[in-house]
């Protein structure tokens, strides 16, 4: 979307150079032999998967990872022609359409990869074991687990239409400084994946490294890695960023406003809902962006925006589609003014650490309303 094409109300500029910088620099650090799974799910937290993944495959993704059907659809009906695997659960009757797209669905155990089989689709799928997510997967979360674990996945092999070309786990503490529990989740999906192949079975892509893990073990990339949040600039969740201080990172995702009204009030004067009484004299600039396109209202009186050059903070409550800044000490502030939300200072994990979130939700949370303005396509 060119920069005239688009209501200069709230919008997020998408910088694709960097995006590709930041493919660059993790596809550096994975092993040779190891596949990259870009995973473009939540509208590819919330930058716009269609030109994120077009970009992405030119890159050389060889893979991308979404989290439903319709988001897969959406990435074929937008040209992309690389495997593409939905890693959540997909409902028999959709089978069809996933033959049809030529999608990848994740089956969780026997049962899930049964009612796939009995509709007569064809169905390309990966096997997911739960190793310690206590999320989906056939559970292989003890070693005593891990031969019954490898039989289940071989009774899946063996379904009608079914064809098994991968398998994967999801670590659950790979952004934290202690990963004994990764390095065990690791052994364990290794231990399934060589009993399987000893029987007979072989994964053609293993994978279980997200961002956190292709980032500090890349040792266990195995066939390929998952790269998600660090492809958008941003280090995976964690109370030590120091782990990823080996990756310059460039953000991504500029969230930009603009300045509806600049008006001065007296102390005594009240702003928002709930009547928020000013303590002194102040100059108010009323930005239009609010709670609808991604801007908290957990900010109420304590988020901040970039205006007149300063960091400006949230007056009063936020509201569905308007917030009011204090901009007294910035410099001259003016109605048509950008509003920097979320970029420079104003990285996206400093907002998380404001609503006291992650860095992922203040991404996705930026509405669709939000129109995506990309710069720097290939």
């Amino acid at each position: 979307m060119k920069h005239t094409d688009f209501l200069r109300r709230t919008w997020a500029e998408i910088d694709l150079a960097a995006l590709r910088e930041n493919y660059a620099l993790l596809r550096g650090r994975v092993p040779a032999g190891a596949g990259t799974i870009a995973v473009v799910k939540a509208d590819a937290y919330g930058h716009g998967a269609d030109a994120v993944a077009r970009e992405l495959e030119a890159m050389g993704a060889n893979a991308f990872a979404v989290s439903n059907l319709d988001e897969g659809i959406a990435l074929r009906e937008a040209g992309v022609t690389a495997p593409v695997l939905i890693l959540g659960v997909t409902p028999p009757i959709y089978a069809d359409q996933l033959e049809e797209y030529g999608i990848t669905a994740a089956v969780n155990g026997l049962a899930s990869a049964r009612a796939l089989s009995e509709t007569g689709a064809r169905v390309s799928v990966h096997v997911k074991f739960e190793t310690g997510m206590g999320r989906l997967g056939i559970p292989a979360r003890e070693p005593s687990l891990v031969a019954a674990a490898a039989e289940e996945a071989l009774r899946i092999a063996a379904l009608p239409g079914i064809t098994v070309t991968g398998a994967f786990t999801h670590f659950s503490t790979a952004d934290e400084p202690d990963d004994a529990l990764t390095v065990r989740q690791y052994g364990l999906f290794r231990a399934v994946c060589d009993a399987a192949e000893a029987s007979g079975l072989r994964f053609a892509t293993r994978h279980c490294c997200n961002s956190a893990a292709a980032m500090r073990r890349p040792e266990f990339a195995l066939d390929a890695v998952r790269l998600g949040i660090a492809l958008y600039g941003c280090v995976p969740d964690s109370a030590e960023p120091s782990l990823f201080s080996d990756f310059p990172l460039k953000p991504v995702m500029t969230l930009k406003s603009v300045v509806s009204q600049v008006e001065d009030y007296p102390a005594g004067a009240t702003v928002s809902y709930g009547a928020r009484r000013l303590d002194r004299p102040a100059r108010i600039a009323v930005v239009g962006l609010g709670y609808a396109d991604g801007f908290s209202r957990s900010l109420s009186d304590r988020g901040l925006a970039v205006l007149g050059g300063r960091l400006c903070p949230v007056v009063g409550r936020v509201c569905m589609d308007m917030t009011m800044f204090d901009v007294t000490d910035a410099g001259p502030v003016r109605p048509g003014d950008e509003a920097v939300i979320i970029g420079g200072p104003l990285s996206a994990e400093r907002v998380a650490a404001l609503c006291g979130t992650i860095n992922y939700e203040v991404l996705c949370r930026v509405g669709r309303r939000v129109p995506r303005v990309f710069r720097n396509a290939l």
